[in-house]
């Protein structure tokens, strides 16, 4: 895969978009009453709002938002897109284990070796 400055920026929004990810999980356990009841969603949304890693993983959406704009402006959407979902969910994947004690068993590590294995191979194919 040749490193261009769009897949660098693909990269840099996976990364980012999934901190976001590990963090909006952070912030809603630490809130632990989120509820999608009528009576009871605001609430809840304000709730969100006064924790703090929630706010940054919010934040941190909106930089990988920003960040993918410029993207979309410079690579294919068939490249930078799978690039993009793939790295994400690894990342993420990966973050689940190291920060909040989830596990993997070897079907899951095999699925996201081959998920490794396709962003690869899109991200180094040419049309």
């Amino acid at each position: 895969m040749k490193l261009t400055w769009g897949i660098l920026l693909v990269l840099a929004a996976a990364l980012i978009q999934s901190a976001a990810n590990l963090l909006l999980r952070g912030g809603v356990r630490q809130f632990a009453a989120f509820s999608l009841a009528p009576e009871r969603l605001f609430q809840s949304l304000l709730g969100l709002l006064a924790q703090p890693l929630f706010v940054l993983g919010a934040v941190c959406y909106a930089v990988s938002a920003i960040v993918w704009f410029r993207v979309i402006s410079l690579e294919d959407l068939t490249t930078a897109y799978p690039v993009l979902i793939g790295v994400s969910f690894v990342v993420v994947s990966v973050g689940a284990v190291v920060f909040y004690d989830e596990r993997v068993n070897f079907l899951k590590v095999a699925g996201m070796t081959l998920i490794l294995i396709g962003v690869a191979m899109v991200g180094g194919a040419k049309a």
